[in-house]
């Protein structure tokens, strides 16, 4: 199942399959589902499409769990703040709800103040990111 994933996403240029197959996957093998998240989810959009999937319970869970969640997790802190701030457009979950759904922990003050605008909680403002300072709006 694996094989056919990663085959799915990277050379049959699917988009919702290779997010099922990846959920499925989740709940089969770990080992397994850790390699293939890697080479499947390679953005936001197939990001969502995973999370939405699992929190369906169409593979048989309805929460996120802890692999996925770390999995997720450790996607979002790969990205840089710009590529988050970047990819705040949309909806159902946005990067905000993500940020909150895997209890994010910042390394820095920087990132305590942008993971706390992401998701809109309180945050200092002025320790956010010079690229969010400009795309924040006040109240």
């Amino acid at each position: 199942m694996a094989s056919i994933t990663s085959y799915s996403r990277k050379t049959a240029y699917m988009k919702d399959i290779p997010a099922l197959l990846c959920a499925l996957l989740s709940s089969r093998d770990v080992r397994l589902h850790e390699v293939v998240f890697e080479q499947v989810i390679d953005n936001m959009k197939m990001l969502r499409t995973y999370v939405r999937i699992l929190r369906s319970g169409v593979t048989g869970r309805k929460s996120l769990g802890t692999a996925p969640k770390r999995l997720v997790r450790e996607w979002i802190a790969a990205r840089s703040e710009e590529q988050l701030v970047r990819l705040r457009i949309g909806q159902s979950p946005s990067p905000g709800d993500f940020i909150k759904m895997v209890h994010l922990k910042p390394a820095d003050v920087r990132g305590d103040a942008f993971y706390g605008y992401m998701p809109g909680r309180k945050f200092d403002k002025t320790a956010l990111p010079k690229l969010a300072d400009n795309a924040y709006e006040p109240e």
